[in-house]
């Protein structure tokens, strides 16, 4: 079979583009957003943004359940079971609209009467107004999801990736358009939620086509409701875990530092964040796959240690070449001044990515396979450590530098933890290989980045080369027909 031919490899190309198309050209047009905004405007339109983000927490892990779910009916050849998956987490959606804008409505009485965010009192008003926007965009986010998750379980990415690209860029240019003629964040929240909820009736059409038979109605069958939400907690409290963990440094430097800081290091936060999706598109496959493959009795630990395998050696290489070429490329982008400030940031958000790489295909894998239960205590786990390293980089150095050295610390102690428990409990592979050197071409490329002279550097990246074939290459971990039509 040729590779032209492979659906892993169309999946991940789709899911590819539209992680990285929309970031790539809103990151292009930021120094156009600070300079029409100010300061200040953007970094509250980043808030924002974080807190919008921060609603996940209360998802519930439909879009994923919807996702996994459907995939396992796929393998049962159940096409009504596939219905009753879709129409119940959409069902469930409804009720998060509620419980979004009851949540909505405690922030902006928490921003009024407490001070909550560090706000200057003349914000307040808009502040409220913009979470009122909010909490119902979320909501529509959260349905969005569902019906994302629905094409994805089908095995299709690409024709949620053409939509979601259509969408996004439609929010992005009517942002441009808005900002160009002086309108406040406002209207820029606005022109999302009418952009969003027109979204929905293409997602219709695609998944009757993709679907036949299927027809939309809401469903409270109590069964139904437990299946989807006995897998859809898990997810759920995974996301909860993340989005606390990796929100929290932006809403303590809004605290401790104010807006103005916050709007230049939301800007590596926000790179790194959609670089680490990137990441994440290369296998998202995956979880579909597994759970199809489960029910048809399949064996599945090669699969993932494949995926494994090649998001690990694709992200150390970029991140490398990325590490390299970024004075160049972030001082043409964001000019001198701007860099200068963040250039510590980036090769520390570069280290922090080399060891977080290892999260991505085990959290596609862990859910698709049945094991989401050891994946949610994995997840706390991570969370816990770095949350607490971040507080001790805080209080020691008192700077943002010293917050990221503990998110650099956390995340790098709590992945070299996951290994060995996720080797015990699931792969049962040689100890020494999965809990000790499997993280070893991370540290390489760390000591690579801060390392001074060519010679070292060229001895350095020779050791990392290496044990990149030793421990992924020569072990067979790592087979490419396994990636491509696995």
């Amino acid at each position: 079979m040729k590779i032209s031919q492979s659906n892993n490899l169309l999946n991940s190309l789709w899911n590819l583009f539209d992680v990285l198309a929309y970031p790539a050209v809103f990151l292009g047009f930021t120094p156009f957003f600070i300079e029409r905004m100010g300061a200040e405007e953007f970094g509250l339109w980043m808030l924002v943004n974080s807190i919008l983000v921060s609603f996940q927490l209360l998802n519930f892990g439909l879009g994923a359940a919807t996702q996994r779910n459907v995939a396992r009916y796929l393998g049962k050849n159940d096409r009504p079971g596939m219905w009753q998956s879709i129409n119940t987490n959409l069902s469930l959606g409804l009720v998060l609209l509620l419980i979004c804008m009851a949540v909505g409505g405690i922030l902006i009485l928490g921003v009024r009467q407490v001070g909550i965010f560090n706000l200057d009192p003349k914000l307040h008003d808009r502040m409220s107004l913009l979470l009122f926007i909010t909490s119902i965009l979320v909501a529509l986010k959260f349905i969005e999801q569902i019906a994302h998750g629905a094409l994805k379980g089908l095995e299709n990415f690409q024709v949620p990736a053409r939509i979601n690209l259509v969408v996004r860029f439609s929010i992005l240019l009517a942002n441009i358009q808005l900002v160009s003629m002086g309108y406040d964040l406002e209207y820029l929240f606005g022109s999302n939620l009418l952009i969003t909820f027109s979204s929905f009736f293409i997602y219709y059409i695609f998944i009757k086509k993709h679907l036949p038979g299927y027809t939309l109605q809401l469903i409270w069958e109590k069964s139904s409701i437990v299946e989807e939400l006995k897998y859809g907690l898990h997810n759920w409290v995974q996301s909860v875990s993340v989005i606390l963990t990796y929100q929290f440094d932006r809403f303590i430097v809004t605290s401790v530092f104010g807006l103005a800081t916050l709007s230049y290091y939301s800007i590596v936060a926000t790179m790194f964040n959609h670089i680490h999706m990137a990441y994440n598109s290369l296998v998202p496959w995956l979880l579909p796959k597994v759970a199809r493959l489960r029910e048809e009795g399949a064996e599945l630990n090669r699969l993932f240690l494949t995926a494994r395998s090649f998001t690990i050696l694709a992200g150390i290489s970029s991140l490398l070449v990325f590490q390299f070429i970024s004075p160049a490329l972030l001082t043409l982008w964001l000019g001198v001044d701007l860099y200068l400030k963040i250039e510590n940031l980036v090769n520390l958000y570069c280290v922090f990515e080399l060891f977080f790489i290892f999260t991505s295909a085990r959290y596609f894998f862990l859910n698709g396979s049945g094991y989401e239960r050891l994946l949610t205590r994995l997840t706390l786990q991570l969370s816990a450590i770095t949350i607490l390293a971040m507080l001790v980089g805080l209080w020691h150095f008192q700077t943002v530098e010293g917050l990221v050295y503990g998110l650099v610390f956390g995340t790098a102690l709590g992945i070299w933890l996951e290994n060995f428990i996720i080797n015990k409990k699931v792969l049962k592979q040689s100890t020494w290989k999965e809990g000790f050197l499997l993280i070893l071409p991370s540290i390489l490329a760390t000591l690579i980045i801060y390392s001074s002279g060519i010679w070292i550097t060229l001895a350095l990246a020779g050791l990392l080369i290496v044990s990149g074939y030793l421990l992924f290459i020569r072990t067979g971990d790592f087979n490419l027909k396994v990636l491509l039509f696995g």
